[in-house]
């Protein structure tokens, strides 16, 4: 009888580890899924000439609300630096526009977007300096 328990157990054991293996394919499987449509994101940072007035500058944040209404943009956050006084923060800039995207492609279609060229026309001539990066995303 003891070695029936044992033989039971083992056989309980090896089905637990079997479904534990087959679990593990399975995550693969889905972390291979999510890395074919993995996420852009699209960083910019404006330097504003030193003279453009209250009213440019009003004028920019107005663009940049249009701006966000691009369709092929997943989210975006735009707005000033948030001044932390820390040495490793760059408090330089006058403007971030981060935008977030399903994936490359949509990005490409915001970069030839009627609306982004329209944003770049009127506002080139406000700022002095603009610097981009540009990342790849996953959720986790």
């Amino acid at each position: 009888m003891r070695c029936f328990i044992i033989l039971c157990s083992l056989f309980v054991l090896s089905c637990q580890s079997m479904d534990n293996s087959s679990q593990k394919d399975n995550v693969e499987r889905v972390e291979s899924t999510e890395v074919e449509d993995i996420g852009f994101v699209h960083s910019v940072y404006f330097w504003l000439k030193e003279d453009a007035t209250e009213v440019e500058k009003e004028k920019f944040e107005s663009s940049l609300a249009e701006m966000a209404k691009i369709e092929s943009i997943s989210k975006v956050y735009y707005g000033p630096p948030a001044m932390t006084p820390r040495s490793v923060v760059d408090n330089s800039y006058d403007y971030a526009w981060i935008t977030f995207f399903k994936n490359k492609a949509a990005h490409d279609a915001y970069q030839i977007d009627p609306i982004h060229d329209h944003f770049k026309k009127v506002n080139a001539d406000l700022w002095e300096r603009v610097q981009i990066y540009d990342s790849l995303y996953q959720f986790h």
